[in-house]
């Protein structure tokens, strides 16, 4: 077996960020100023989200001139609080964090007791003001619900605007499209903030498209986006993966397509063999309330998809030299004349060549003409794939909060053979990916002005191709100075 290999490994992406108010991609941040009823700021003032899932709490304080800024808030729902000496504290709920989003959330509070509250309900939806990019988010409701063909997230790329999908390689995991007019796999992919492609340019397709059951939301960004989503000519996608809550939910399903419900295409000479399972399951929950959270996705795709293969392959009688019932002379390469009769005498037969020759397949199209499309036959690639996503987010208070992702993709496809001996067929063969993301994160504020960002990427990617083992075809055939199985 002869194997072509390439490995693709990227220790990525040591992100230190120190900064007053960075833009993050996969978690969002809310800002905005604290005044009192007569509109003057209102410093010190502390501010606090809790998400309404998982618990987890994110605070901190408005500065001099009354602004405050909570940064590397995780997607999701949650209850925002803000409250003052001298005045009642103030409540909002839902306050909805999108992947990449700044929500601006403007407080004015109202003189009274801390122990009084005020709860707001219902006002005009959270904007992003401080950034005209056109950008798109797919939140997890439409992730789950859309009917995808291979149930992963590169599929979901067809619903949006701007978009010209051209196709989708379910072994590999990329997909090929164009995005607000930009050249083709040419986006920058990241996942739960990390990136998540081992060639940042030129064919800077994705690495593993992760199941649609693991991914709570998807943003994409189409055109006049910040420089931190950088590295692209065709847009950026962002990706983040679920992560637990308070209370343990699953899922299992199984997605089926049958040939028994199936029509025989125009040009297949029968109905060609379609099976197509994905089934898997994902189970999140807490480990301690408030605090620790796991989420853990396994998926697995069984796929059998027929193809028809139409090809001119030589007659018996042409392998035998005799092209009497061909249109064409064959010309002796000695005299440059022709053989008579369109015959080659079977002396001047190459050893080689009709051992070559017999490989074909015999043609199979009545009435078709040697060299005219003599030859059809159903066959079908099938692919094996298992995916695996795990995720770990731990608090270890309002301003420490760690995180680790784990996912790992593995697929086989082995293309159909229409030849007698598999390894004649240049279409056959197989492709093999495996490839290892690993993400960990340290999230850390030091104060109402100052964060830090500690993230580290590591993607490890393996392709090869081997071809199918023959005993020696090489070998067979004669052929000198090559492996024998080669």
């Amino acid at each position: 077996m002869t194997t072509t290999a390439r490995r693709a490994s990227a220790p990525l992406a040591l992100c230190l960020i120190a900064v007053s108010a960075a833009a993050q991609t996969t978690t969002g941040r809310i800002t905005g100023t604290i005044t009192d009823p007569a509109g003057a700021r209102v410093p010190g003032a502390r501010v606090e989200v809790s998400n309404l899932a998982t618990g987890i709490r994110v605070e901190g304080r408005s500065n001099e001139a009354g602004i405050y800024l909570l940064n590397f808030v995780d997607p999701g729902r949650y209850q925002f609080n803000a409250e003052a000496p001298g005045f009642r504290r103030y409540l909002r709920a839902p306050v909805v964090v999108e992947t990449g989003m700044a929500v601006s959330l403007n407080v004015s509070l109202e003189l009274g007791e801390t122990a009084e509250s005020v709860t707001v309900t219902a006002e005009s939806p959270l904007l992003q003001a401080d950034r005209s990019s056109l950008n798109q988010v797919v939140e997890n409701r439409t992730v789950a619900d859309m009917p995808l063909a291979s149930r992963r997230v590169g599929q979901l790329m067809r619903l949006l605007a701007n978009v010209n999908m051209q196709g989708e390689n379910m072994t590999a995991g990329w997909v090929d499209f164009t995005l607000g007019g930009g050249r083709g796999r040419q986006q920058n992919w990241q996942i739960d903030g990390a990136a998540m492609q081992a060639v940042p340019m030129f064919t800077a397709a994705v690495e593993a498209n992760p199941p649609v059951e693991a991914v709570e939301e998807l943003k994409i960004e189409v055109n006049a986006y910040p420089a931190e989503y950088g590295r692209s000519t065709g847009g950026f996608i962002a990706m983040t993966t679920k992560s637990g809550t308070n209370q343990v939910r699953g899922v299992l399903y199984h997605f089926l397509r049958n040939d028994a419900m199936d029509a025989r295409r125009f040009f297949a000479p029968a109905l060609a063999p379609r099976k197509y399972n994905v089934f898997g399951g994902s189970v999140g929950g807490p480990v301690v309330r408030d605090r620790t959270h796991y989420f853990f996705s396994y998926e697995g795709t069984r796929y059998t998809d027929g193809t028809t293969r139409t090809m001119s392959v030589p007659t018996p009688q042409e392998i035998q030299g005799d092209f009497s019932a061909s249109a064409g002379s064959p010309l002796d390469p000695l005299t440059r004349a022709p053989f008579p009769n369109k015959r080659i005498p079977a002396a001047r037969l190459d050893p080689i060549g009709s051992r070559l020759a017999a490989l074909y397949p015999a043609p199979n199209v009545a009435g078709a003409s040697s060299g005219a499309n003599n030859f059809r036959l159903n066959t079908a690639n099938r692919l094996t794939a298992n995916s695996f996503i795990g995720r770990l987010d731990h608090s270890i208070s309002s301003s420490d909060r760690l995180n680790t992702r784990v996912l790992q993709y593995r697929g086989r496809t082995t293309r159909g053979s229409v030849t007698p001996v598999e390894a004649a067929d240049p279409s056959g063969g197989a492709d093999v990916t495996n490839t290892l993301n690993v993400t960990p994160g340290w999230f850390h504020n030091f104060s109402g002005a100052m964060f830090n960002e500690l993230r580290l990427g590591i993607l490890h990617r393996w392709q090869e191709q081997p071809r199918p083992d023959d005993s020696g075809i090489a070998g067979q055939l004669g052929l000198k100075g090559v492996a024998p199985a080669g």
